[in-house]
């Protein structure tokens, strides 16, 4: 997976959080054109590395942000604590670290 494709991944997600209209886990799969262990990785990515504060609504059937805001290649709050090379690092590793195991998994 290219930089580039993880990118328009996290755009997308980020896109149909902020309106409320992700669906089911396994809808939001199919809207990115990815599994959706893949897609909780991507969330988990978001929470964990970007802070980004994604709940699933029961309600509106779809996952949203806590807080008002949404991604600009890191979530924005009034403080911003990681670096832009902080962020990149994270995420040069993070798709390193996807991209072993799924080798593995081919071999």
């Amino acid at each position: 997976m290219s930089l580039n494709d993880a990118f328009r991944r996290l755009n997308s997600l980020n896109y149909y959080i902020q309106n409320k209209c992700t669906g089911s886990r396994s809808e939001l799969a199919a809207k990115l054109e990815i599994s959706v262990s893949t897609l909780q990785e991507y969330i988990n990515f978001m929470k964990d590395v970007l802070d980004a504060p994604i709940v699933y609504d029961h309600y509106r059937k779809s996952y949203v942000y806590q807080e008002d805001g949404g991604l600009d290649f890191a979530f924005q709050r009034k403080r911003d604590d990681k670096s832009d090379q902080e962020f990149y690092d994270y995420l040069q590793k993070f798709l390193s670290d996807r991209e072993l195991r799924f080798k593995r998994k081919i071999f």
